[in-house]
């Protein structure tokens, strides 16, 4: 850390000696000068945070030190001494920027004390939000601007000034609120997090000069460590636009690439189709094998083209959902009908536990009924032989948790209709997932199934139950996972129930 230094100028002796033990006890390192040029000489030669000077002195006046100080050590913060006859002298150089305070002669001593500790203060956080401006300066893709505790910016680098439309000068005259749709709570919200918890992260809109929004990915942070802390809170910024952009033609290119794959697929599915099934003729066994695996791997590439698609749809807003009332144990059972064979290969059990009481839920049947068969195929096919998957339902009465969005999504497409929630798990007690994957296991593109799966052919492109978290979340529900390695995962997901909707 820094030594703090502070000067004292005074002609007299004996003043300099008065000070001199009077601020003996406090955690700074002394230095002292009879005149005008000593004091120069020493700022040459130190690092002075804060000088005390008196006025009236021979030869070099202090108003004439105060001067020269300013031009040539600007950082060094400046204290008058003076007696009453030259207050008015010492307003008229607090007025240009000379001193940052005056004492008058006799002084008192707790006073003195507390002026000069302020003025270290005072020097710190100039010194602080200089190092800031320079790394400020430094950053050519990063928008940064250092803000005071009510909101104003302080600094700012070139690129949040063009970002926004604003020049330099005038970012100084913005607030934060002025920058940012931040609703009702507004900066105040933001910086009690940034003061409880050091850092704060989220997307917000941004407003620019001629009125024009644009996303940005803003981080609000200070020092962690208590020396180095400042009351101002710097601001890193990130325009998303572009992103954004990229993320729309991505998204496009999935939709027309996939719709245009599903037609040939079809074609070829349906010849292999047609060729096992013994329609265009007897094959053999050799031939039988080998259409077989293509048929399989068929049917996997149509699963995968239709999942980009359906996450296409659901991520652009354009998924179509056709809700209505849905007997959720009927749904259950078909599901494992379906998977009956698969289990019976391994010799996995399948147990239903459905609570006779849950009335009719209000969903979209083909999408709810593939969420379910997801998780009950991915329960088998990761248990082992002689293991056991459960599916269970039962009806809740605790609302799910959802953003905002998600909340207003589902108000508008279920309105009045919601009493209460039907729950439906899945568990198994297969292999269990490790932890660092179960944050991100909804994820999209994560292969967590080949990160588990010891057999080459399961490795897929993980979007299976990225779908499953956009349909459940599309129905205002909610899906959830608990697992444990070696101990088998518990996959679940709440979804309203139906109220009378005549």
């Amino acid at each position: 850390m820094e030594t703090r230094t502070v000067l004292f100028v005074d002609d007299e002796r004996n003043v300099l000696n008065a000070l001199k033990r009077q601020m003996r006890k406090e955690p700074y390192r002394l230095l002292f000068a009879q005149s005008g040029q000593d004091a120069l000489d020493l700022l040459e030669k130190e690092s002075i945070q804060v000088i005390v000077t008196d006025l009236n002195m021979p030869e070099m006046s202090g108003l004439t030190l105060l001067g020269r100080i300013e031009q040539k050590f600007p950082h060094t913060v400046r204290l008058a001494l003076t007696g009453h006859g030259d207050k008015e002298s010492v307003l008229d150089a607090i007025n240009r920027g000379h001193v940052y305070r005056y004492i008058l002669k006799p002084w008192d001593d707790k006073e003195l004390k507390i002026i000069v500790r302020q003025a270290i203060e005072m020097q710190q956080e100039k010194r602080r939000l200089e190092l800031l401006a320079d790394l400020v300066e430094s950053a050519r893709h990063v928008i940064i601007f250092i803000v005071y505790p009510d909101g104003r910016i302080a600094y700012c680098n070139d690129l949040a000034g063009s970002t926004f439309g604003y020049s330099k000068s005038e970012m100084l005259t913005r607030t934060v609120d002025g920058l940012f749709k931040l609703g009702a709570e507004g900066w105040e919200k933001i910086a009690a997090v940034v003061e409880h918890e050091l850092h704060w992260r989220a997307e917000l809109v941004g407003v620019c000069k001629d009125g024009t929004q644009l996303p940005v990915d803003l981080a609000a942070s200070r020092a962690k460590s208590e020396e180095a802390r400042s009351a101002n809170i710097i601001c890193f910024g990130r325009d998303l636009s572009r992103d954004k952009e990229i993320d729309f033609m991505k998204s496009e290119f999935v939709s027309v690439a996939s719709h245009e794959i599903r037609t040939p697929l079809t074609s070829v599915k349906n010849a292999l189709d047609l060729v096992l099934a013994g329609k265009t003729g007897a094959i053999n066994r050799g031939q039988e094998k080998f259409l077989s695996l293509a048929k399989r791997n068929t049917d996997r590439l149509c699963t995968l083209v239709n999942h980009m698609f359906d996450i296409f749809q659901m991520e652009s807003g354009k998924m179509a959902l056709h809700p209505g009332q849905m007997d959720i144990a009927d749904c259950i059972g078909n599901v494992i009908d379906t998977f009956k064979p698969l289990a019976d290969e391994k010799s996995v059990s399948l147990e239903m536990l459905i609570d006779p009481g849950i009335p009719l839920t209000y969903a979209d049947r083909h999408r709810i009924n593939e969420v379910i068969g997801n998780l009950v195929g991915n329960a088998i096919r990761y248990t082992p032989e002689n293991g056991a998957v459960t599916i269970k339902a039962y009806q809740i009465k605790t609302m799910p948790d959802m953003a905002n969005e998600a909340a207003e999504a589902f108000d508008q497409r279920f309105p009045s209709m919601v009493s209460h929630f039907v729950e439906v798990t899945v568990t198994d007690n297969g292999s269990g997932i490790p932890d660092e994957l179960v944050d991100h296991i909804f994820d999209k593109f994560r292969q967590v199934e080949s990160s588990l799966s010891t057999e080459g052919n399961r490795a897929g492109m993980g979007l299976g139950l990225a779908v499953c978290k956009y349909a459940v979340e599309a129905h205002g529900g909610k899906i959830w996972c608990k697992s444990k390695k070696g101990e088998g995962s518990t996959f679940g997901f709440k979804l309203p129930i139906s109220g009378d909707p005549s």
